[in-house]
């Protein structure tokens, strides 16, 4: 049982450092899909994209405490 309750913990706490660092770059990663895209919408559907294949491919990255998301594909 206290397996569990620490694995939550750990997630809790990985999302919360993500999110953090998500939320540090979102006005730059904005800036970056609007100067391609000129549409406010399409411009946060693409940032909403990038953040949640981040967040998805985050087990695969060597050292995931690097985790830089000012690189993302349009």
């Amino acid at each position: 049982m206290d397996n569990i309750i620490m694995g939550k913990e750990l997630l809790a706490s990985q999302e919360e450092l993500f999110f953090e660092r998500v939320s540090l770059q979102k006005r730059k990663l904005y800036g970056i899909a609007y100067s391609y895209l000129r549409s406010e919408s399409d411009a946060l559907e693409v940032l909403q994209e990038a953040t949640c294949r981040a967040w998805i491919k985050r087990k695969s990255l060597k050292d995931p405490s690097g985790l830089h998301l000012g690189s993302f594909e349009l």
